[in-house]
């Protein structure tokens, strides 16, 4: 996946710098988040569907939902990086909030 390669794998495309900057955190508080979410917000737990192929990960939603707060962009601007749709990428940011306020 790109946005692993580029951002999370051992030899990250860009630099902690540039994952700040674009991300407007850190990347350890934002794997914070992710993870945080993931174990406890339903939405982002890890699932599969019915043959076994693994669904969206937490990875790919928050960085949906964050993309889009961080550039104040619409839902359809990250449906080519994160690889999911328009309406999904809305489903995220709003699941992500909702995370966001039960969490604290």
């Amino acid at each position: 996946m790109k946005l692993w390669n580029d951002y999370f794998s051992e030899t990250p495309t860009y630099p902690s710098n540039i994952f700040r900057r674009r991300f407007r955190m850190n990347k350890t508080l934002f794997l914070r988040i992710v993870h945080r979410l993931s174990t406890e917000v339903e939405y982002f737990a890890p699932t599969q569907d019915a043959v076994g192929r693994s669904s969206l990960s937490p990875l790919q939603k928050c960085t949906a939902a964050i993309r889009q707060l961080t550039y104040g962009g619409g839902a359809d601007t990250v449906d080519k990086y994160v690889r999911l749709g328009e309406t999904t990428a809305r489903k995220c940011l709003h699941h992500f909030t909702s995370g966001i306020i039960h969490l604290s």
